[in-house]
């Protein structure tokens, strides 16, 4: 961020700003100052924005406002740009050799008690980082020229291949979102956060890092999959062996039915209702009844065991 160079607000500043007032402000209630938004170097995402992305950008981020660590909140809500423009900066270069451009922008605020220390972080280079949101249509690869929005390609960006570094060019900016204080932007110079841009089919594109994790989540996912699926063709199985001992009768294909359309949780009750059932018939003993009074020895069916 630039401390402004202007000692006062000029006529065509205070018109600008006056379009999105409620009414005229005090020029005394105004303060006002410059950011650096974003510019067309090589980020800490390996990615950039094209000089016409950044012009386009231009475009759509006056009238946005200025909030704190893109939290969406309308309470931090603490400045408004009224004015944006992309320039060159004579002699310096991107990190793949282009000229060096900026998407810069004049920005105010409101001098309240609230704001009081805020605008004093600002000036004393305290508050000085700053990050945008925003949406661009193609992210194109710089090895092979894929967009990967529409189709990823294999290429790593961050990686060099020959002795070309792999890095991803966001191109055609369609909205502007908010632009936030941060303490590390994902621009060196200024700061940026792209937001997933959300394509026809509903699919979105993810960062190298957040694919691994997803990744790594399907895999555990599978492995549990599997070992629930081997859980319950074991205790189908079970079942319909018990139901072969308890109820012969019952036909195979009768059974098979049932277990396919219960659920796991359903089997494994069923499971345990047949074992219990047959471990009680299991455990009674095969008596002949004693006489009553149990004097009767010489009876001819006296008490016996098989």
């Amino acid at each position: 961020m630039d401390k402004p160079t202007e000692p006062c607000l000029t006529a065509q500043e205070l018109e600008k700003i006056s379009a999105y007032a409620q009414g005229d402000i005090p020029t005394d209630d105004l303060y006002t100052f410059s950011v650096q938004l974003c510019n067309n170097d090589i980020d800490r995402d390996n990615e950039r924005f094209t000089v016409e992305t950044l012009q386009q950008l231009a475009k759509l981020f006056e009238g946005k406002t200025g909030i704190f660590d893109h939290s969406m909140k309308a309470g931090d809500q603490k400045a408004r740009i009224f004015n944006a423009w992309v320039e060159a900066v004579p002699g310096k270069k991107t990190a793949d050799g282009r000229d060096f451009y900026q998407l810069k922008a004049r920005a105010y605020m409101v001098r309240t008690g609230e704001n009081a220390d805020l605008i004093r972080e600002i000036e004393a280079g305290i508050k000085k980082e700053v990050s945008v949101s925003c949406r661009t249509e193609k992210c194109i690869c710089s090895i092979c020229g894929a967009d990967r929005f529409a189709a990823p390609c294999a290429h790593t960006g961050g990686q060099v291949y020959g002795d070309k570094r792999c890095y991803f060019a966001l191109e055609n900016a369609t909205d502007a979102y908010e632009w936030s204080f941060v303490a590390v932007p994902a621009q060196r110079e200024a700061g940026v956060t792209k937001a997933c841009t959300e394509l026809p089919d509903g699919s979105v594109t993810l960062t190298k890092a957040a694919a691994a994790r997803l990744q790594d989540k399907l895999a555990r996912l599978q492995e549990e999959a599997d070992l629930a699926k081997a859980f319950r063709t074991e205790l189908a199985g079970e079942v319909m062996r018990r139901f072969a001992e308890f109820l012969p009768e019952l036909a195979h294909e009768n059974v098979s039915t049932l277990t396919e359309r219960l659920t796991t949780k359903e089997l494994q009750a069923l499971r345990n209702a047949l074992r219990d059932r047959q471990a009680r018939t299991a455990a009674e003993p095969q008596l002949l009844r004693t006489p009553a009074n149990g004097k009767d020895k010489k009876e001819k069916f006296a008490q016996f065991k098989i």
